[in-house]
């Protein structure tokens, strides 16, 4: 920026009052939106352009909440190459996560009877990688949806989490997912892991948790 009004040029304005003031404008071809703070602003037309400090506290802001918020994800996948991305990507977009990982619903039960989990990624077709493994007599090996409709119940009385349904086939899947209990529903491979999926989590979260009102300032 200090680069940039160095190059500035000088114009006259009027103050109306017979008098004629100086100020500086930016050379033609550098964008408005280069000067990030409002006192560098050069016109009221590039004030509006001047909103990128507050975009930052925003920002910082959401991730303080999401790591307070999303501390611990369990991640319910039979296969670990899935799990594996699903793992890598949500540490892309929440730093300070912790994940734990479950091949089955069984395993998912302990896990959340021994820790408390922020969010659960649940896989639909646990039961049909089971019963490829000859293990489909194992009364524990239950679908996805049934097994959040299972963990809701277990942790009525416990801080809630979010449920995300996954699915390879979700378009099949998708309507027994949410009748289940889940909140959100991703794809597999795993989707895009951007802010914006950060951000559509931590507003589904905050609302679960009866936080209307954080949701609504951060993000309307």
């Amino acid at each position: 920026e200090d680069h940039i009004m160095a190059q500035s040029q000088t114009e006259l304005i009027s103050t109306g009052t017979g008098r004629m003031v100086q100020r500086r404008v930016p050379p033609s071809g550098i964008p408005k939106i280069l000067f990030s703070h409002q006192a560098l602003c050069v016109d009221a037309d590039s004030i509006e352009h001047c909103g990128a400090g507050r975009q930052a506290r925003d920002e910082m802001r959401i991730r303080a909440i999401a790591a307070r918020e999303l501390q611990n994800v369990l991640i319910v996948d039979a296969y670990d190459i899935f799990a594996n991305l699903f793992a890598k990507g949500l540490r892309t977009i929440l730093p300070l996560v912790h994940v734990t990982v479950a091949r089955t619903s069984s395993e998912a039960k302990r896990h959340v009877e021994r820790g408390r989990y922020d969010a659960i990624v649940v896989e639909e077709r646990l039961k049909f990688f089971h019963r490829q493994q000859q293990d489909g007599n194992d009364p524990s090996a239950a679908s996805g949806s049934v097994l959040i409709r299972k963990l809701s119940e277990v942790l009525r009385d416990h801080p809630i989490p979010l449920f995300v349904g996954t699915s390879a086939h979700l378009m099949e899947d998708a309507t027994k997912l949410k009748e289940s209990g889940a909140d959100l529903l991703w794809t597999k491979p795993p989707p895009k892991m951007t802010n914006d999926l950060r951000d559509g989590m931590l507003r589904a979260l905050l609302r679960k948790r009866g936080k209307n009102a954080m949701a609504d300032e951060l993000f309307g």
